[in-house]
């Protein structure tokens, strides 16, 4: 973040005169590329070693947070007087798996690989079962280990196979766990996972992934006359973790918030090599910077917001949403209280469908519970950032569900308005190569700029 330099805003009107008109244009002028880009590239850096919840790069990126909301002179909010809303989640590493069949060692990763809950298995001896899922399901198989075809499998299999008591499934890839892996390693799954202290632990059962190469070595089409026998062991232990909440007061409404935010966290470090996660989300915490930086330079020109602003960087979003669900349900504000939620995730790239042009960008969730919201965006940027505004992602029938993926969500779901912004899905997501030199800061820019002018017209009396 640059320091803060005063400059002269041209004006409509006099300063002197009280709540004078501002040229709305001119504030977005605050809204800087090479501040971004400076942030963008700081947050991903490998020194932030992928800002995983509550590890030190996340810690390091929280610091950061705070420190520009210091030096804009974003205030603390009451209920966190040092910026950090701080609160605990469990940690679950792998301690030991094994997997034998038929006498047979296997190596996760190299034979097979797993999911499945936290210590949920001791020893097991058992047969196998082979289920062909295309026909009706047997109801006798609590307590079995079973095994199903990927080829076979329709998209609630694995459930209703749960649902009817198998201990252990096993399924047999269409190809190679090599080729299973690479939608792997994409998939936001880790080896280690977080999870809420208080929330009830999962009921699924263990289900192994094995290639059809290993598999045909090791049954030789036999499967109902294998014998398995597995460890599962995990380890838990306490995380600190912590939001970084920024606070302009309203001048008028100071009980009425307009909400803007992103998630800081991403996914570590994963085989060596860091998971910069400079699109998701360094380039979303360089967006709300820019935008309470916008506000406090309207501020410091006597242009104060009429409603009060909260900027929130959001801890644990990559594991669950972690941090915008214990905000929202553990802040002294009502969600009543709350106008709207902006939040911004994964902002900085072009999408392959848009190879051809950059000036656009995805809107969920907009109209899902207030059509004025939908219009005031609608009408913002018509009369200022002239993107295209893409609604895709927002059908309630897409198969990517984004509108329950990202941060808005914790908020959406108690029925505050909310807007989610996005550029979509590159080849680099969940990647190493997430890189700070692949954001198109132009564009950037401009999307930062909806962002913050919606919450302007929010902050100053538009009602939805």
């Amino acid at each position: 973040m640059r320091c803060i330099i005063v400059f002269l805003l041209c004006l409509t009107c006099s300063l002197n005169v009280a709540r004078a008109q501002v040229n709305i244009d001119e504030l977005t002028k605050a809204v800087n590329e090479t501040d971004l880009k400076k942030m963008v590239y700081y947050l991903s850096s490998k020194d932030l070693e992928g800002r995983y919840t509550g590890e030190k790069g996340q810690k390091i990126a929280a610091n950061f947070i705070r420190t520009q909301f210091e030096a804009l002179g974003v205030t603390p909010f009451v209920q966190f007087p040092d910026y950090l809303q701080e609160f605990q989640l469990l940690r679950s590493t792998p301690k030991k798996m094994e997997l034998t069949i038929n006498g047979i060692e296997l190596n996760r990763g190299k034979d097979f690989e797993f999911f499945g809950e936290v210590n949920m298995h001791q020893v097991e001896h058992t047969l196998m079962q082979y289920i062909d899922t295309r026909k009706t399901l047997p109801n006798d198989i609590k307590g079995k280990t079973v095994v199903v075809d990927q080829n076979y499998l329709k998209p609630d299999s694995i459930d209703r196979l749960q649902d009817l008591g198998a201990n252990a499934i096993f399924v047999i890839l269409e190809g190679t766990l090599q080729e299973f892996r690479k939608g792997y390693s994409l998939s936001g799954e880790r080896e280690t996972y977080l999870r809420q202290i208080n929330a009830p632990k999962a009921t699924s059962k263990a289900v192994f992934y094995i290639g059809r190469n290993i598999w045909q070595t090791i049954s030789q089409n036999k499967e109902d006359k294998l014998e398995v026998k597995y460890l599962v062991q995990r380890e838990e232990k306490i995380i600190n973790t912590e939001n970084v909440v920024g606070y302009i007061e309203g001048s008028e409404f100071k009980d009425e918030f307009v909400v803007v935010t992103a998630h800081y966290d991403h996914m570590g470090v994963h085989k060596n090599e860091v998971l910069p996660g400079a699109d998701d989300n360094a380039s979303g915490v360089a967006c709300i910077l820019e935008i309470a930086d916008a506000f406090m330079q309207a501020k410091s020109f006597g242009f104060s917001p009429k409603r009060s602003v909260l900027f929130v960087a959001f801890t644990g979003e990559e594991q669950g949403l972690f941090g915008s669900d214990y905000f929202v349900k553990n802040t002294m504000l009502k969600t009543d209280q709350f106008v709207a939620n902006l939040n911004i995730d994964m902002l900085g790239r072009i999408a392959h469908e848009y190879a051809d042009f950059e000036d656009y960008v995805y809107l969920v969730g907009s109209d899902r519970i207030s059509k004025k919201l939908h219009d005031l965006s609608e009408t913002t940027n018509a009369n200022h950032t002239k993107l295209e505004l893409d609604y895709t992602y927002n059908d309630e029938k897409h198969p990517d569900q984004v509108y329950y993926r990202s941060d808005h969500w914790s908020f959406a779901k108690h029925g505050v308005p909310s807007i989610f912004y996005f550029s979509g899905v590159t080849d680099d997501y969940h990647s190493p190569t997430d890189t700070a030199d692949k954001i198109n800061y132009r564009i950037l820019a401009k999307r930062t700029k909806l962002v913050f002018l919606t919450a302007w017209f929010l902050a100053n009396g538009n009602s939805i």
